[in-house]
């Protein structure tokens, strides 16, 4: 599993102590309004830390690209990637993860956005039937990385549920594995 941040012996104090845990709040239910003309994408978006801690990803910012645009997504972190790379260190490539330049390249595809609250739990609702990628990003002093998850709404009133995880990543780079 992928390791995004970590708070553990070498890191003091680098994660804010765990709190009580809220009840968390059922995922998004579909009614007719989150679903008079699509479907219903929802999830929870969560990151493991080295020390086994999860941390709901509350805040997180998501967006719903159509998947015929998505590859532009991947251009753009390969061209970036490329011309940091010259530049710099090119054995480097995790280093060079812009994630500034492909965060914008999704939020300008986009057809839709959503915030995960403060439980990490998040949702697209009226998403016309189709094929999309969800994209969101993560960046600590540790680590930063990337998402870009397939999913699908086959017809309206579809509900489909993806979680936001390590395993999902597209790419991360985490600063202290050299």
């Amino acid at each position: 599993m992928l390791a995004a941040a970590s708070c553990s012996p070498e890191n003091p104090g680098s994660e804010a102590p765990p709190q009580a845990a809220a009840p968390a709040p059922a995922l998004a239910e579909p009614t007719p309004e989150t679903v008079a003309s699509g479907g219903l994408i929802r999830g929870k978006a969560i990151i493991e830390m080295r020390n086994e801690m999860v941390k709901d990803l509350a805040g997180l910012e998501l967006v719903l690209v159509p998947d015929d645009k998505a590859r532009e997504i991947t251009k753009v972190r390969e061209e970036r990637w490329r011309m940091l790379a010259s530049r710099f260190n090119f054995n480097d490539g995790y280093n060079n993860l812009d994630l500034n330049a492909i965060g914008s390249t999704a939020v300008g595809l986009a057809v839709a956005q959503a915030k995960a609250d403060d439980a990490g739990f998040y949702a697209f609702s009226n998403v016309p039937p189709a094929r999309y990628r969800i994209y969101a990003q993560y960046k600590s002093m540790y680590a930063s990385g990337y998402w870009l998850i397939p999913v699908e709404v086959k017809a309206v009133g579809d509900v489909v549920t993806v979680d936001i995880n390590n395993d999902k990543f597209a790419e991360v780079y985490n600063y202290q594995q050299k």
